[in-house]
């Protein structure tokens, strides 16, 4: 999965654009539908298969999210999304600057970066986490 720079906002009603080179490198036209589902933390984009939720690309080239999956991933309207290319793919996720602790949001660049890049804690949230793992290990 390759990052593409791209931070969108939802509207109101849950949609988003589809950037135009996106959708130009995945031949995605106007009116096409294509397929909405959800994999972990992410919301996967593809051109219509046989799985996932179909939703039709308007005019200009939004989608709306749907309800469900805003739901169940705590993404609402006032957040940033965070674009990726996957292969066939468009991964829409929640944007998190890269200094941005994980379990409390706090951008700090105290932060601790851990596992190769792959989790981001605050001093106070590192705390926590020792505690709990220290429970664990009793």
């Amino acid at each position: 999965m390759r990052t593409t720079g791209i931070v969108r906002s939802m509207d109101r009603l849950g949609r988003i654009v589809i950037p135009k080179e996106l959708r130009r490198t995945l031949e995605i036209l106007d009116g096409d539908y294509v397929e909405v589902f959800r994999d972990g933390e992410n919301v996967i984009v593809r051109k219509l298969q046989d799985t996932g939720v179909a939703r039709k690309v308007d005019k200009l080239g939004r989608l709306v999210i749907p309800m469900e999956l805003r739901i169940a991933l705590e993404i609402d309207n006032t957040e940033p999304i965070e674009f990726l290319l996957n292969e066939d793919e468009i991964v829409l996720r929640k944007y998190r600057p890269a200094y941005a602790c994980h379990l409390t949001g706090e951008i700090s660049q105290e932060n601790y970066i851990l596992a190769g890049g792959k989790l981001v804690l605050s001093p106070k949230a590192l705390q926590e986490v020792a505690a709990e793992i220290n429970k664990l290990a009793m």
